[in-house]
């Protein structure tokens, strides 16, 4: 925003609302995280390049009532002591703590939701096999880059949302895996079929702008992949 990061960008960036990535009523059972006022973190990872942000934050008005900016060209905090909105008018950081995380950058209530649904604590609490049976990723998020199962759950999470979200994608007219046979016997060859799958990875459909993404004005620079060559995201 005017050529500075606005560190409520933690709640959603380019026009996202991360927590309000919320499961599709028909999902049965719900799988999405609760959004805890209350939950307090700093990532444990960051951009480290010169000028870059510091990491994410996310806390309840108690404890941070408003947030400043990162000035780019200082490689420094704002110390004006004024509160700095993002995109969507964002100060504070109460229920932000769902920025992505992982290769394939896992974000929203939703998304952790459905990976501690199948993979972490709820599943086995719910008498399900579990692989990180001691990790809530509802409760804390931020396990994937900063628990004792990092260096795993960096690529698992990065699998489960292909799993989920990719292997899975069918919109009525088109099917991935029928998709992926066709582009595999052309010899891999279809730069389109590449395009739509980056799209379905990076923003939830295959013809952005997608209202899968989260805008919380639709639609904003958050429906658009960011690179169109890519097959997958940063």
């Amino acid at each position: 925003v005017s050529g500075k990061y606005a560190l409520s960008n933690s709640c959603g960036q380019q026009g996202l609302s991360y927590q309000d990535m919320v499961c599709e009523s028909s999902d049965v059972p719900d799988m999405a995280c609760q959004v805890d006022p209350d939950m307090y973190i700093t990532a444990v990872t960051s951009d480290r390049t010169l000028g870059a942000p510091p990491a994410l934050q996310c806390g309840p008005r108690s404890r941070i009532p408003s947030s400043g900016f990162w000035d780019p060209a200082e490689n420094a905090e704002s110390d004006e002591g004024e509160a700095f909105a993002n995109l969507v008018g964002r100060t504070d950081l109460e229920g932000c703590c769902w920025w992505g995380r992982g290769l394939l950058q896992m974000k929203g209530p939703c998304a952790f939701g459905r990976l501690n649904y199948y993979l972490g604590a709820r599943a086995a609490r719910e008498n399900r096999k579990s692989m990180y049976k001691d990790v809530d990723f509802c409760v804390n998020p931020e396990a994937i880059c900063g628990s004792q199962f990092r260096h795993e759950l960096v690529w698992i999470s990065a699998l489960f949302k292909w799993v989920d979200k990719v292997q899975n994608y069918e919109d009525g007219e088109w099917n991935y895996m029928e998709q992926l046979r066709k582009f595999a016997d052309n010899k891999f060859e279809d730069n389109v079929f590449i395009k739509e799958v980056n799209a379905i990875v990076e923003v939830g459909c295959r013809h952005p702008p997608c209202k899968e993404a989260g805008c919380v004005s639709f639609p904003c620079d958050g429906a658009y992949s960011e690179n169109q060559n890519r097959a997958v995201n940063r």
